[in-house]
């Protein structure tokens, strides 16, 4: 191969990494840091990673936060929390955090490690269903969780 050919190579590669790395910049926008608050709920919000990350002794405050319908008349969100040490070979913690009608947050649920989950349209005690793909790293799981009223938390349902 020739150095004209080699050049030509090397161009095009660099070109597609820069490439990536600014469609990964774009994709970051949606990843939060506890210092990178935009308004009153979401300090709130963070505030309360924050304080999950401390206690946990973590340090690396990234995360990602989906707002989903889990329920009538209350805002859930999904927190996808991105750690090195709290993400493994099963996966990541994910969190379920509900806005309650004081404007405070509430940590619901930790699973933890998790690989996956999916919002069922099946509706138990006025909440959706959740299947959660829980793993190990050798092995993973689909799980059942359904809202308890009682605990004001999902629960692991026995799957017979």
């Amino acid at each position: 191969m020739g150095i004209t050919m080699k050049k030509t190579i090397l161009i095009a590669m660099a070109s597609l990494l820069l490439g990536l790395s600014a469609c990964s910049v774009e994709k970051s926008t949606t990843e939060k840091t506890v210092n990178q608050a935009t308004n009153t709920n979401s300090m709130t919000i963070d505030a309360k990673i924050k304080t999950y990350l401390q206690e946990n002794d973590d340090t690396t405050e990234k995360y990602q936060v989906s707002d989903v319908k889990l329920t009538k008349g209350k805002q859930t969100y999904f927190v996808n929390v991105e750690s090195e040490m709290l993400c493994g070979t099963g996966g990541c913690p994910l969190l379920i955090i509900v806005k309650n009608s004081d404007n405070t947050f509430a940590i619901i649920n930790d699973f933890s490690p998790i690989q996956d989950i999916t919002i069922s349209d099946e509706v138990k005690n006025n909440w959706k269903v959740l299947n959660v793909l829980i793993g190990d790293g050798g092995s993973s799981e689909m799980q059942r969780y359904i809202y308890d009223k009682k605990s004001k938390m999902y629960q692991l349902v026995n799957v017979q």
